[in-house]
């Protein structure tokens, strides 16, 4: 956006998907660009969950949440709602019935891992004096780490920082040691392997790892572990793996005394240019 925002410059969008995104559909800067693309020609969609606002309004058509009112300004189900409805116009787009059959699931199966929250809060208690952390994943669950650093950040006040496997190793790596504790997002799919193979190389540094995934393999690396759902689908674990990053954070701020739903600094919306 800040190609248009900050810059003033014109893209050629007229063959081009523009989708926007925002739960209260008042960013200004996706707003923005939702309107250059239809100057331009372009299909426009807006992803919302606030009809008839600026955004749902501008856009040619509207893919609407209908996940209720987000009262939290940490806005967990935004999330995971905006999350589903991409990965529901990615299956159409592709005609993917497979995916589709599967995505039906996934509430019920989020629902399910609501239900380990006390696993999830005894873990968080084992580090609830914890200042700083590094998030990993790889993958589609990059996002979910993200997500996770994200959260740790504005409910617990903890300074976490998020990177795919690939990026730690360069640079960043030169950090870790015994004081800072790692959370790492693996699930079993095609990215195992490289998280394995981060998991290894930080036990021999020293350092403390929780562990997210559903590999019996990456037990054997874990301080602690947290369980996620079996499933043999790569592109549905980020829903898993995203929940148990928010339960995360949720029980972290609560162990601490803070409320969640109501960090400092922070305003419900934010409609940046």
């Amino acid at each position: 956006p800040s190609i248009i925002t900050v810059y003033g410059r014109k893209l050629r969008l007229e063959r081009s998907l523009i989708i926007g995104i925002s739960q209260s559909g008042e960013a200004k800067d996706v707003l923005s660009f939702i309107m250059h693309g239809n100057e331009c020609g372009a299909a426009t969609v807006a992803v919302t969950n606030t009809k008839n606002s600026p955004l749902d309004r501008e856009a040619k058509y509207k893919l609407r949440l209908y996940a209720g009112v987000e009262e939290s300004v940490a806005a967990t189900k935004t999330f995971t709602a905006e999350m589903y409805i991409l990965a529901l116009l990615f299956a159409a787009l592709g005609d993917d019935c497979e995916l589709s059959e599967k995505l039906r699931k996934v509430p019920e199966a989020i629902r399910r891992q609501l239900d380990n929250r006390a696993a999830v809060a005894e873990v968080a208690g084992r580090y609830m004096d914890m200042q700083e952390c590094f998030v990993l994943s790889r993958g589609v669950n990059y996002a979910t780490a993200a997500e996770a650093a994200l959260k740790l950040q504005e409910t617990a006040y903890i300074r976490a920082r998020a990177y795919p496997v690939s990026d730690f190793y360069h640079g960043p790596l030169a950090l870790a040691d015994r004081c800072i504790p790692f959370i790492i997002f693996a699930p079993e799919g095609p990215a195992l392997d490289k998280s394995v193979e981060i998991c290894r190389r930080l036990r021999e540094i020293g350092s403390e790892l929780i562990i997210v995934s559903n590999s019996p393999e990456l037990r054997l690396y874990a301080n602690e572990f947290i369980e996620l759902p079996e499933e043999d689908c790569d592109f549905i674990s980020p829903f898993y793996s995203a929940v148990t990053a928010q339960l995360f954070a949720f029980e972290a701020a609560r162990l601490k005394g803070l409320d969640p739903d109501r960090p400092k600094n922070i305003k419900k919306i934010t409609v940046t240019l």
